[in-house]
């Protein structure tokens, strides 16, 4: 099943199980916008592959909503998530580290996508569908901030390799933050 189908076999509501608790305006706004964009095939990019997560999430219960104290936050301050996705092309090899993608693939090439959690998730249609938002939402929850972020990061990038100079180190950079008493 496409991601489109998915999103069309899915309400909102059936969602809101899935979703980490403070993020359900969000998804709201990207569940009614990818209602309205029509799908268009990547040629190298053709299956979302669900897999579990929980070695990455020290043990919590693959079906527990992430809006408790005890559900532990990822580096970047979100609940952690218990499953994990990866891309694969229609022969079905893995591709491109996902953070590398995010950037790449518009949600248009998202849609037209085969949707295939491992079989032994016993993942329901709901908990797929808002596993692939989560991912999806990864630099916002329209197109537009989606865009404006790649924009972004694009410039920033520019910005670095023009002035190599003005880079930290990652040592100094770790250092800095264990200063700051952060455990990395």
């Amino acid at each position: 099943m496409t991601l489109l189908e998915l999103i069309h076999t899915c309400s909102f509501e059936e969602l809101l199980p899935y979703i980490p608790c403070g993020h359900e305006a969000g998804f709201r706004r990207m569940y009614d916008e990818l209602l309205t964009i029509k799908p268009d095939h990547h040629p190298d990019y053709s299956i979302i592959h669900l897999t579990d997560n929980r070695e990455l999430c020290e043990g919590i219960d693959n079906r527990q909503r992430a809006d408790d104290d005890a559900t532990p936050l990822t580096w970047d301050g979100f609940r952690a998530q218990p499953w994990y996705w990866h891309w694969l092309n229609h022969t079905g090899q893995r591709l491109a580290h996902p953070y590398r993608i995010y950037l790449e693939l518009e949600w248009e090439r998202y849609l037209a996508m085969e949707v295939q959690p491992n079989k032994e998730l016993n993942m329901p249609p709901a908990e797929a569908l808002a596993t692939c938002m989560w991912y999806m939402s990864y630099y916002g929850y329209t197109k537009e901030d989606v865009a404006g972020t790649a924009d972004k990061i694009s410039r920033e990038l520019h910005y670095a390799k023009a002035h190599p100079e003005e880079l930290v180190s990652m040592s100094t950079l770790l250092e800095e933050l264990r200063d700051r008493g952060i455990d990395v």
